[in-house]
């Protein structure tokens, strides 16, 4: 459920005379400029006002709509949006490390500390971040949601509900989301300040060099004191929550799996071609023992692998395990093109033929002339 607090009421932002963001849609990364065969519907799925559309021509963007809610970035598999702002980046309290806070720009002004645009609009990758930074407690406050113009599907509370799930099968400690009243809040945010800037003090007479390198914010202008942003750069790791938590060797859960169908895949490469993470891997042909494994934890559930296999015999769920098992391949040449090729080894009696040649049923075009 979306995080509420009774005492609280809709901060009116068109009294802030601010001007928010657009998104900036990346080509590169976005499926759509990849595949145009995508299927993937997030943004435009998500955005209360309309502002994204999906019709033949591609993924269209009324500037217009938008509010800059950044709910789309959120909800992007491939991070393919950026908001080109601080919309949805909770503040982190700089010297300890263990806490978070956010509030939503209808709960406070613009000026204060600790502000984005909504609860919602905050990434699971984004909480990834800051629990590898060492935050484990997040502190929240909102207006009342239930009176939002913005209708998510999936909350706050469910994307750390999602890290919750993730931090326990890797043993990992928890991050648990504390949703306070915006007095309470703002009190326990201002003395995390203090408490950070005392820190600061005391480093600077132990040593020449603070003990915590951080980039400090102004203080705000109701004297929250001195925070932290998580820090982004472009060496980051591949989108995906879960490839970007820390100790993926322990992990034995995935958030989304592509799962193989080895009595309908016909082992024409397709899926692999097209995934930009690695996560269906053709191995051991050195060895011959072809076979194809899938390395679910780089998975962003993006679909492109589904969209493309012809035959559909992709399906992605849901919290699967990690490493499914593989699927064993054969590996030959077509007697007809001369060409290597595999198919699944379950398939491979009396195979001696390329899946091309195979559907030409023994002609030498690649084409029917029907009557």
């Amino acid at each position: 459920m979306a995080e509420t607090n009774s005492n609280t009421t809709i901060h009116d932002a068109k009294a802030d005379e601010r001007t928010h963001p657009t998104p900036v849609v990346s080509g590169d990364r976005c499926v759509h400029g990849r595949s145009p065969i995508a299927n993937c519907r997030a943004c435009v799925s998500v955005c209360p006002r309309m502002a994204f559309s999906l019709d033949d021509d591609g993924l269209g963007f009324d500037v217009e709509a938008c509010d800059g809610c950044g709910l789309c970035e959120a909800v992007c598999p491939e991070a393919a949006i950026d908001m080109e702002a601080h919309v949805a980046r909770p503040l982190r309290q700089a010297s300890a490390g263990d806490r978070a806070f956010l509030a939503c720009e209808y709960c406070i002004g613009p000026t204060q500390a600790a502000r984005v645009t909504c609860l919602h609009a905050v990434s699971l990758s984004t909480l990834v971040k800051l629990h590898n930074q060492g935050v484990r407690t997040l502190f929240s406050a909102s207006a009342d949601c239930s009176a939002c113009p913005r209708n998510v599907m999936t909350t706050l509370r469910d994307r750390v509900a999602d890290l919750a799930r993730l931090t326990q099968d890797r043993g990992l400690a928890p991050m648990k989301l504390e949703a306070l009243a915006l007095t309470d809040w703002k009190n326990v945010r201002d003395e995390a300040g203090r408490m950070s800037r005392r820190s600061l003090f005391r480093a600077a007479f132990k040593s020449s060099r603070p003990a915590v390198d951080c980039h400090p914010d102004a203080p705000s202008a109701d004297g929250a004191g001195t925070f932290d942003h998580p820090q982004t750069s472009e060496d980051d790791p591949p989108p995906g929550a879960a490839a970007q938590l820390a100790q993926r060797d322990k992990a034995t859960l995935s958030m989304m799996v592509p799962l193989l169908d080895p009595q309908v895949c016909v082992a024409c490469g397709a899926c692999i071609e097209v995934c930009a993470h690695g996560v269906i891997k053709l191995t051991g042909i050195d060895e011959r023992a072809p076979r194809y494994e899938v390395d679910a934890i780089g998975c962003t559930g993006c679909g492109l692998c589904a969209d493309s296999c012809d035959v559909d015999a992709i399906a992605l769920q849901a919290w699967g395990a990690a490493s499914p098992a593989p699927i064993l391949l054969h590996h030959g040449r077509c007697r007809s093109c001369s060409s290597p090729f595999f198919t699944v080894a379950d398939h491979a009696t009396g195979t001696d033929l390329c899946r091309i040649c195979a559907q030409k049923n023994g002609n030498n075009k690649l084409f029917q002339v029907l009557p």
